[in-house]
């Protein structure tokens, strides 16, 4: 689920309500039309609406991801012990297992000295750091906020963080270049 996640875009609740038939690998695309959310916290319900507008959509079903996604099978794309839905408990014992074997997952240890284990990482994390990958593949953000379902004023604000942050680091990078170049050229001053 966390690699489908990370290669989707997709929240929570839009994977989990997918099954197969929403998966067109001839189109290469994925069909998102409902979600599922969970009354008092654990039951699962199919809702056959989703977070917005933009919400309703087709995702590029990318070839890696379409190569791991078993071909002629019917039902739920991540179903849960008894078939059906996954419970919210379900859900999270998935998830913790991902996280655990991604390094995801963070071991501290508390004020009392207990040792607990955290986990930062969250499905919607994943969504945020496909968005980053829309980013560095050059997408405009009008598409990319057309793939992940929101709107293109959220994914321009996601791409002006994005462009900060690269503007910063390649300054870092070539002040860092340039003082070891200038370091090298003291040195071979000192030496010549």
């Amino acid at each position: 689920m966390g690699n489908f996640l990370m290669f989707t875009g997709c929240r929570r609740g839009e994977a989990l309500a997918l099954s197969y038939s929403d998966i067109d690998f001839k189109a290469g695309c994925i069909h998102i039309t409902k979600k599922l959310s969970y009354a008092d916290g654990q039951v699962p319900v199919l809702e056959d609406h989703l977070k917005s507008a933009n919400g309703l959509r087709d995702i590029p079903l990318l070839p890696s991801l379409a190569a791991r996604v078993p071909k002629n099978r019917i039902g739920l794309l991540f179903p849960g012990k008894d078939g059906g839905f996954m419970r919210h408990s379900e859900v999270y014992a998935i998830w913790k297992a991902y996280c655990r074997e991604a390094g995801l997952n963070e071991i501290q240890q508390i004020d009392s000295g207990e040792i607990m284990e955290t986990f930062p990482v969250t499905p919607h994390c994943l969504r945020h750091s496909f968005a980053t990958i829309c980013y560095e593949a050059g997408i405009d953000p009008r598409q990319a906020a057309e793939i992940v379902g929101d709107t293109p004023q959220v994914l321009e604000a996601v791409y002006t963080h994005l462009r900060d942050g690269h503007k910063k680091s390649a300054a870092d990078k070539l002040a860092e270049y340039v003082t070891a170049l200038e370091q090298s050229i003291l040195s071979g001053e000192k030496h010549g």
